[in-house]
Parts: structure tokens; sequence; C-alpha cells
């Protein structure tokens, strides 16, 4: 288990600990429910709509990647971070909060749980893709270190997921992907 990262204003208690199968029934009604914030930019409200990642996805993750959960005090899960390795990096695929438990540090904690899981798989760096200029993405990610990839780095994954998101419908240019090198410590 991890320990809960309370570093915000309100805090609510929660324990960080790895997905179980038993939650995944869970994860698509935090996703949905995280979602309901785009609606607050009209651009970007067709989100609140969208169909969450599908519950085969979350076991591939659980099984063959990372997954995290934050649970309540009944451990319920309130927010979840899915995550699959790539070529030495860990790629963040979902972090989701239940509105109900957003700005209370379950995200800031659920990374630093992620970020603990690649240094004990000795992987190089976390990545992930966001939006550039929506608060609780891009600035968000920024604050706890990562640093968005520039046109001409080499990380043609990352480059390529970008593209397949503009063809879903995200407009052009909103996007970046993102990376956090991993510092390895002891």
């Amino acid at each position: 288990m991890f320990p809960a990262i309370a570093d915000v204003a309100d805090p609510i208690p929660f324990t960080i600990r790895p997905t179980s199968i038993d939650d995944v029934p869970h994860l698509a009604r935090i996703e949905r429910s995280a979602g309901q914030i785009f609606r607050s930019i009209p651009e970007l409200s067709w989100l609140a709509g969208e169909e969450p990642l599908p519950p085969a996805r979350h076991l591939a993750c659980i099984r063959n990647g990372i997954s995290f959960v934050a649970v309540n005090q009944l451990n319920e899960p309130v927010a979840f971070l899915a995550a699959t390795i790539h070529d030495g990096d860990l790629h963040i695929e979902e972090l989701s909060t239940d509105a109900t438990a957003q700005n209370k540090g379950c995200a800031r904690a659920l990374i630093h749980a992620t970020e603990q899981a690649a240094i004990h798989h000795g992987l190089k760096a976390l990545t992930l893709t966001t939006f550039k200029a929506v608060p609780w993405n891009g600035p968000f990610y920024s604050r706890l270190g990562f640093a968005a990839v520039q046109p001409g780095d080499e990380h043609p994954r990352l480059t390529a997921l970008l593209r397949a998101e503009e063809q879903h419908g995200f407009p052009p240019g909103t996007r970046c992907a993102m990376r956090k090198a991993i510092l390895k410590t002891g």
C-alpha cells in the first residue's frame, strides 16, 4: 500500500492500492463522473458523453501494466490510474477522479504511486497525452514535473498517439504529449 498524499486544502481520507479485478465495475462510473467537468468548456463539452475505457482495457492494465485506485474509508474506489509499459516508459492511459473526490489529492497520490512503480520496474519515464491548456490537465502535470514533448523530439509512439487523438475528434493543436524522467534513488 502507498500512503495517501494530502497536500490540498480539503483532503479526504483515502488510500492508494493496486487495482483489483473486483474494482473494474466501478471504474467506468468514476471516469464518467470525472468527465462531467468538461461541460464547463463549451468546445470540449462533448467529452462528458464519451465512453469510458472498456473493462477489457482495465483488465489488461491490471495484468500487463500498472493500475492503481484511490479508495475511501469503505474501500470504495473514488479515483484510478491505468497505465501500460512501452519501450522502457510507463504510459498513463487514463487518470480519473470521481467528481466528489476532485481537488482532494487523489490524482497527485496516484501519480506518486505510479512513479514509485516505474522506479520498481526500472523504467525511464512516465508519459501521457493531455490537453495543453485545460487547468486540470497540462498545467497540473507540469506542476508534478512533466514536460511537454516538443515537436521534433524522438518520441514516435507519442506522436502517433496525438495523431490518433485528432482523428478521434480532439481539436487540432489542443493536445500535447508529456514526459517525466524517472529519477532513480539509492
